[in-house]
């Protein structure tokens, strides 16, 4: 079986991660299929993927990526299957091309399009705001008409896809994602990083996301002001890992200098120190308004590290009884449960076993992410399908 897997469009830090990891693992799996994987950028993946049975294919853009993202969606792809002529495509960035002349599954991971997110076009510009919602769920609803299956991440996501779009319960298959960190040794062994071990007198709350607009990061400012009103503001350090090259996040950390003891921002981390600073904080702080998944969860658990979240469907799906949940549009519930946080042990050994017990008997490995990947897409092609590939394309196998 010949499988083009279109990975272009991972633009976003979660599929930015999930791409790089499933990636990897379909090259270490070894399988008897031809694997040909379209990305964006060949020489930055081959630091992680060493390609010996994958073959990548770096697919050039010069210009706005949102016309680059139409083209492909529209013709590009199209073009390509017909070069290729695979048995199954395999879109990995959530909308793909309505019609290919072969079976056809899409990996779903942007929450934008299971949500209701009038309450955020606030926070969008008029360009995101088009983009986010009003082109993607109306070219997702195009493709659901075509497409042979949808692979989701969690049975969360498949409810809400099959309520919002036309999807038969059969056409969504759940393929768990898997931790990017060992559960036993994640972080445990390196000292503190400098500025972690600056406030060792204060709780320390990491808050590991991209700006994002649903990554809820203008709630930290009433947060804060919360606080200070309950003269509680000096028990607590924010730890932000915000690039400062967008003009909005400047603006944000503006905002939030009159605050300067309570927050630190340490500006992108690399993934091999996450571990590091997880593991040295009390707690992740995470006051997501919208998720697939959370890889970042898992990675809290894995360190042992005390998650306080959002309480939202998602979050609870993956957290379960590890995460303290509040409601992440009201600063005083917010603050309620810094409190009450900031009262008990904050690193509780049976949290730290419960983290990791969620991570080895609910969540599978990258390993048997890939095999059940590849497992959905052998059901799309039939024996025949094999020998004669449909509509203008030939079979390799």
């Amino acid at each position: 079986m010949r499988v083009l897997i279109n990975g272009i469009n991972l633009s976003s830090a979660g599929g930015k991660t999930l791409g790089r990891h499933l990636l990897r693992a379909f090259d270490d799996l070894a399988s008897p299929h031809e694997l040909i994987a379209l990305v964006a950028d060949v020489s930055t993946l081959a630091r992680e993927v060493p390609a010996r049975n994958i073959e990548l294919i770096e697919v050039k853009r010069r210009g706005p990526r949102m016309l680059w993202r139409m083209a492909d969606d529209l013709f590009r792809i199209r073009a390509y299957c017909r070069r290729y002529r695979p048995d199954v495509c395999y879109s990995l960035g959530d909308i793909a091309p309505v019609r290919l002349p072969c079976p056809h599954a899409v990996l779903v991971h942007n929450a934008w399009l299971l949500y209701d997110t009038a309450d955020l076009a606030k926070r969008l510009s008029w360009r995101d705001r088009l983009v986010y919602r009003h082109y993607y769920p109306w070219f997702f609803r195009r493709m659901c008409r075509t497409v042979s299956a949808v692979a989701v991440q969690t049975p969360v996501v498949a409810r809400r896809l099959v309520a919002r779009y036309p999807l038969s319960q059969a056409q969504v298959r759940v393929i768990p994602s898997a931790c990017t960190m060992h559960p036993r040794t994640a972080g445990q062994e390196a000292p503190a990083p400098s500025a972690l071990a600056a406030h060792s007198d204060q709780i320390r709350l990491l808050f590991l996301a991209r700006f994002y607009p649903h990554k809820n990061h203008e709630v930290l400012l009433p947060v804060l002001r919360e606080l200070r009103r309950r003269q509680r503001l000096d028990r607590f350090h924010f730890f932000l890992t915000l690039s400062t090259q967008h003009s909005a996040v400047r603006k944000l950390l503006a905002r939030l200098a009159e605050f300067g003891q309570a927050f630190t921002n340490l500006g992108p981390l690399p993934p091999a120190t996450v571990p590091q600073y997880l593991a040295h904080c009390h707690a992740l702080f995470l006051p997501t308004l919208l998720e697939t998944f959370g890889l970042v969860y898992l990675e809290a658990m894995a360190c042992g590290t005390p998650v306080l979240t959002s309480d939202r469907d998602f979050s609870r799906y993956v957290c379960q009884d590890y995460a303290d949940f509040f409601e992440p549009t009201d600063p005083t519930d917010i603050v309620d449960h810094l409190l009450a946080f900031a009262d008990r042990d904050p690193r509780p050994g049976d949290r730290q076993r419960r983290g990791r017990e969620l991570l080895e008997h609910k969540f599978i490995g990258w390993d048997e992410v890939a095999r059940s990947s590849l497992s959905m897409l052998e059901s799309l092609v039939s024996p025949r399908a094999t020998q004669t590939c449909p509509a203008g394309a030939t079979s390799s196998t």
